[in-house]
């Protein structure tokens, strides 16, 4: 039993260590009687590659019909520096928007202190007025007494001549 798995290691060892090529040395022409058959590349290279012409085939799909990644990728920081800048204006633009509306706020606040004072005005006036009133109220009483008092005084006057000068005209 010792001696299959001494040999098992042994195989797997060999397999491993004269399987394996070194990722330096790629990627390589696979020739077989001098005609090129195919080309060795690492997992990593063949990854690279496929990102690449899955991302060819995109960019052909939608029409940017490029013969490199390199002119996309110029179009593309392009664009970012597009979209910068409408971002930058779309800022700018906010920012003024947003001092509007602080200028607006700030009118507005003035107004309702105005318009607080001048309710405070129109409260003291109405308490002014009730008191004008409430003595407008006294004189008009105090008139309506003395003109009762006036009649009353003439009528008791005019009573009494009328009853002396009949008392005095009998005797």
């Amino acid at each position: 039993m010792k001696k299959i798995l001494i040999l098992l290691m042994m195989s797997i060892y060999c397999f491993i260590g004269y399987g394996q090529v070194n990722k330096k040395d790629l990627p390589q022409y696979y020739i077989q009687n001098s005609d090129t058959i195919g080309i060795i590349l690492s997992v990593e290279q063949v990854q690279k590659l496929d990102n690449d012409v899955e991302l060819l085939h995109m960019f052909e799909m939608l029409s940017i019909k490029c013969d490199s990644l390199d002119k996309h990728y110029v179009k593309v920081i392009n664009d970012m520096n597009d979209v910068i800048t409408l971002k930058e204006v779309s800022i700018r633009n906010l920012t003024t928007q947003n001092t509007t509306f602080a200028s607006e706020v700030t009118k507005l606040k003035s107004a309702i202190r105005i318009k607080e004072k001048q309710l405070n005005i129109c409260e003291e006036q109405r308490v002014n007025d009730s008191t004008a009133i409430a003595m407008l109220k006294q004189d008009l009483n105090k008139s309506k007494l003395n003109n009762v008092i006036s009649w009353g005084s003439t009528g008791f006057v005019s009573a009494l001549a009328i009853f002396l000068g009949v008392f005095l005209s009998n005797r």
